[in-house]
């Protein structure tokens, strides 16, 4: 977005503390695009898995590729960036408060106060009432698969009396090098304590990941809550990110969605405008709806993505998950839905 604003001519104040914090992020891209952020990669492949009661099942895609990327690598190239331009004022205080004036705004820090004719506003919003919470603890540890996996493993379902009535998954995305990243992620109405997520996770590399033990200190960890619906900004001033709408409410996925927000600001005219949701109208309306049934009964997402991982092909899945799905493609989803919760869900609205 910086480079964005200073394409367009304008003087740049970038708020808050230097993130030093592990992040690993993910999306489907089409096998011909060339990835943005090529530098960053951690790795590429053209399948994935799923773990259905001890059986794997593996979506394999012709024209699409799951990708990883180091967030860490991407914001220490974005510091140095900004750090090398000198329309950029960069300024490690804390963003406190943003109100609008008559002729600007005003954000209050600690120690001083900023006024900007414009502020785009990415501090984490509120959940607003009803919105569900995807929450997620992961560690990264050294070892080799003990089955032998070679793809990302993007849900092996458990039942957990520590995280109450939630849908709980693990995930395990190869990192390279002997390196595997385990992670505990539950679908819920509420969240849980974050150590009942480190110790799931952990108690899952210790069974699937040979070479380690609860005695090795993992080489790094990553946490987080994120929104399943509506969010409200912390100011009147334009949000971006999550604030606005850019992870996925179905799945949490939001690199594909901030994508889309800078793409539509690139063209649009008015710079103070992004989309509060940058999804089309099928997926959000599918999305609601799928969350409307989750959320009375949050253990039936594991038919739900059981069904949709067995009947479903790789490409139809990732078309779906990257909002670039056909109305053929719908149908396929919804075929694969159980029928009964949908259904209900679909009068009861």
């Amino acid at each position: 977005m910086s480079q964005l604003l200073r394409g367009k001519g304008l003087d740049v104040t970038l708020l808050g503390p230097v993130d030093t914090r592990h992040q690993t992020l993910c999306t489907w891209r089409k096998k011909r695009e060339l990835s943005p952020y090529a530098a960053h990669r951690i790795g590429s492949w053209d399948c994935w898995d799923f773990a259905l009661d001890g059986q794997v099942i593996r979506q394999q895609a012709t024209s699409y590729r799951y990708e990883a990327i180091s967030g860490l690598s991407l914001k220490a190239e974005l510091e140095r960036e900004f750090s090398s331009d000198s329309g950029i004022i960069r300024d490690e205080s804390l963003a406190l408060s943003v109100s609008v004036g008559a002729m600007s705004y005003e954000v209050e820090t600690v120690s001083k106060s900023f006024r900007a004719d414009l502020v785009f506003d990415s501090r984490p919003p509120k959940l607003c009432a009803g919105t569900m919470v995807q929450q997620f603890y992961g560690i990264a540890v050294a070892g080799e698969s003990s089955k032998g996996n070679e793809a990302p493993l993007l849900m092996e379902f458990k039942k957990d009396d520590r995280v109450g009535d939630a849908l709980l998954f693990l995930y395990a995305l190869p990192l390279g090098h002997g390196q595997f990243l385990a992670e505990a992620t539950l679908f819920g109405n509420q969240p849980v304590s974050a150590s009942s997520l480190e110790s799931i996770a952990t108690e899952w590399a210790q069974e699937n990941i040979q070479g380690y033990d609860e005695n090795q200190a993992p080489l790094f960890n990553e946490s987080g809550i994120l929104p399943m619906g509506p969010v409200e900004p912390l100011s009147d001033a334009t949000p971006i990110g999550i604030a606005s709408g850019s992870a996925r409410m179905s799945s949490g996925y939001s690199l594909t969605g901030l994508e889309k927000q800078i793409s539509d600001c690139r063209q649009n005219v008015s710079l103070d405008r992004l989309s509060m949701n940058p999804y089309s109208r099928k997926s959000l309306w599918m999305d609601k709806l799928f969350l409307r049934v989750l959320s009375r009964d949050p253990e039936i997402g594991k038919q739900i993505f059981s069904s949709m991982g067995c009947e479903l092909d790789g490409d139809t899945f990732a078309r779906f998950m990257t909002d670039q799905f056909s109305l053929g493609d719908a149908l396929r989803v919804v075929g694969a839905m159980p029928k009964k919760p949908f259904l209900r869900a679909l009068f009861q609205s």
